[in-house]
């Protein structure tokens, strides 16, 4: 179940929304234990310079940006940023691609078959004001 907050008051425009989603403690849960077992196989996989993934955190990357910002200004040279926007990466995204990455990394039947399971096939309520859509 996803749950649109609004950024600004009565707004109906999508990206004037923040979304969250809502699973059960019992799903989170399963969750972590899968990551945890899998985690060995999955982080050679993340490059270093990856935000948010391999105990990075935004306030350190940010306190790097700064810095990186601030040399590249002394010493009058260019700073080239790419920034990803996830509303356009994740609409696109194929589910059926993302489930042939742990497949080649070679994860356990088992968590690959519980990965399958909670993500595959799923359907979704959204909840705006009192109202869920189906």
């Amino acid at each position: 179940m996803f749950i649109a907050i609004p950024k600004v008051q009565g707004t109906l425009e999508c990206e004037k929304h923040r979304t969250i989603s809502i699973m059960s403690q019992k799903t989170k849960n399963l969750l972590r234990v899968v990551l945890e077992r899998i985690r060995n196989k999955i982080r050679p996989q993340v490059s270093k310079e990856q935000i948010g993934f391999k105990e990075k955190w935004t306030r350190k990357s940010l306190f790097v940006l700064r810095n990186l910002a601030e040399k590249t200004l002394e010493v009058s040279q260019g700073l080239y940023i790419c920034f990803a926007d996830y509303e356009k990466v994740f609409d696109k995204l194929k589910h059926e691609d993302l489930i042939k990455k742990p497949e080649r990394l070679e994860i356990n039947g088992k968590d690959l078959k519980i990965i399958k399971n909670l993500y595959l096939n799923q359907k979704i309520a959204v909840k705006i004001g009192e109202k869920f859509n189906w």
